[in-house]
């Protein structure tokens, strides 16, 4: 199931994607018409709508609204030197994003004005499903929804100057969320998914999600050790090699297998 949420009139609604994503004109948007909020609570509590749109006719949005992002770093290497080192010894090296950073397919990235050197990090992203602390290994599925595309975009300048990331990981708009929530990939397929960056049609990274240094278990026992995660919530897995610089004018994809694209362009900030 593609769970998107679209702005239908002035208003945000949340929904289902249906038809073939390899045919984006044939894609429809079904709104849910009782509580969005519910959409963590196991079965899929809603009642759709009898009535569909085309999707390329309303305004994709963020699939969700997450109280925060918790993203992790340097979680991807190269094969030789992930042969050296033994997950087991290591922490995941994380940090948080704030809410006011997620922005959706198509909205505009503005470039920020106290930076000269803005990355792209393609990532997957894991949408929680329910509030949990302390999640045992043999939970984690239980508690994840879904996955979708993310950019975790970096001030790269800030973050060599300044010992901890806020500026640079967390002005607005730093974090393109979507196109949807895809909630029928297993977490063990999760953990095995192409991702590709291209900024311009050029591709900057690709890689697989099985190149990472902590999978997706790792990171949600790790995190929930120290904090509640709550319906919504996003954890960044980590980007691989190959992330870059971006300028006014650039055009970024990030793609993931089975789940599709999410691309935004770069502005400059006086255009806000």
């Amino acid at each position: 199931m593609r769970l998107a949420r679209c702005l239908i009139g002035r208003h945000p609604r949340f929904g289902i994607v249906e038809g073939d994503v390899t045919k984006p004109a044939g894609l429809k948007f079904r709104p849910i018409n009782n509580n969005p909020h519910a959409l963590h609570k196991p079965p899929f509590p809603h009642e759709p709508s009898h009535a569909t749109v085309a999707l390329s006719t309303v305004s994709i949005l963020s699939p969700v609204t997450p109280s925060k992002i918790v993203a992790v770093a340097g979680n991807y290497c190269a094969p030789a030197a992930r042969r050296r080192i033994k997950p087991s010894t290591l922490v995941p090296n994380l940090f948080l994003k704030p809410s006011t950073c997620v922005i959706g397919p198509g909205a505009p990235i503005f470039y920020p004005a106290f930076s000269s050197l803005l990355l792209h990090e393609a990532e997957l992203a894991v949408v929680i499903k329910r509030e949990c602390r302390n999640v045992t290994r043999e939970a984690v599925a239980d508690v994840v929804l879904g996955y979708t595309c993310a950019n975790d975009l970096t001030a790269g300048d800030i973050q060599r100057t300044e010992p901890h990331w806020t500026r640079a990981k967390g002005f607005d708009g730093a974090c393109p969320l979507g196109p949807w929530v895809e909630t029928d990939i297993s977490l063990e397929d999760a953990g095995n998914l192409a991702i590709t960056c291209t900024v311009n049609g050029h591709v900057r990274q690709a890689a697989r999600t099985s190149q990472t240094i902590h999978n997706i278990t790792d990171l949600i026992v790790a995190i929930t050790q120290a904090m509640t995660l709550l319906p919504g919530d996003i954890i960044l897995t980590g980007t691989p090699p190959g992330y870059g610089p971006i300028s006014i004018g650039d055009t970024v994809t990030i793609t993931i297998e089975r789940i599709g694209a999410l691309t935004n362009t770069v502005h400059a900030e006086s255009g806000r």
